[in-house]
């Protein structure tokens, strides 16, 4: 009888709940390396101490420790992310200073990512992005972007394509895209873009393909698109909201093939005359 009673006692005696902010931070960090980082990432979610923990690069640099071994480590020599796989995934999923990690020490070597169709989720452009020195070639089409385009793309030098095409995009082109001095193809088409035609473009020498189509840009069409007139192969302006003449002084870019100018506001009543070696050559709608 008197150990049914201490039994009972026991059952009524009250506890003082435990929260996760009572252990020590060093402690969570430890238990929380251990889960793989796809789902270590969601439990930010729970609360702010998560939040900030599991958002440290020191953390991501743990976490990761324990999930990718030596050996795929030293293979950041690979040049090609075509298909990224559970971890490499993270550069567009996890948090920004995860991110970072990801890409400087799993993506140190790439020099080409083609992901068109293949993001899964809805994310934004990741600013981690920016630390890939050595990349030249950038598809992330189709890929459900939202949001601005980083400046720090920008960082990206030795880039020669960039297609960011048919996303939600918004906002204007950063000012730091005049430092990609070796692109030749820039493809912003269908997105959110506004703003006007953004000049900074002009001082890229190199660029041969230009397509802004299918966006909100408004203003007119600058006379600074002489600075490509000896590169620029094909200019795609079609389906935004510019006005004004279009300068005949344009066909001087003789090495110019294909010009796309209808659906905007533009007068192009002049233009036809002096762009005679052009392939193609649309000022309207039909």
């Amino acid at each position: 009888m008197a150990a049914i009673q201490d039994t009972a006692s026991i059952s009524t005696r009250s506890y003082t709940p435990v929260s996760i902010n009572d252990f020590p931070y060093e402690i969570i960090e430890q238990i929380c390396s251990w889960i793989h980082p796809r789902h270590a990432n969601r439990l930010q979610r729970l609360s702010r101490t998560l939040k900030n923990l599991l958002s440290s690069k020191h953390f991501a640099q743990l976490n990761l420790s324990r999930f990718v071994c030596p050996s795929k480590q030293k293979q950041a020599q690979k040049t090609n992310l075509a298909w990224p796989d559970e971890f490499e995934s993270l550069l567009f999923t996890a948090s920004s200073n995860f991110a970072h990690v990801v890409a400087t020490q799993l993506l140190t070597r790439v020099e080409s990512i083609s992901c068109a169709h293949r993001l899964m989720v809805r994310t934004q452009i990741p600013t981690a992005l920016g630390c890939l020195r050595f990349l030249k070639h950038l598809d992330l089409g189709s890929c459900r972007l939202f949001g601005e385009i980083p400046a720090e793309l920008g960082n990206l030098h030795n880039l020669e394509s960039l297609v960011l095409a048919r996303n939600c995009l918004s906002g204007q082109l950063p000012s730091e895209f005049r430092n990609l001095q070796n692109l030749r193809i820039l493809n912003l088409m269908a997105n959110k873009l506004t703003g006007s035609f953004p000049t900074q473009i002009c001082e890229i020498k190199t660029l041969e393909v230009l397509d802004l189509s299918g966006n909100q840009m408004n203003g007119p069409v600058p006379y600074a698109l002489l600075e490509l007139q000896a590169t620029l192969r094909e200019l795609n302006l079609a389906g935004n909201q510019f006005s004004g003449k279009v300068p005949v002084e344009i066909g001087q870019c003789f090495k110019l093939e294909y010009l796309y100018l209808h659906s905007n506001l533009l007068d192009c009543s002049e233009i036809a005359f002096v762009f005679a070696g052009l392939k193609r050559l649309i000022v309207r709608s039909f």
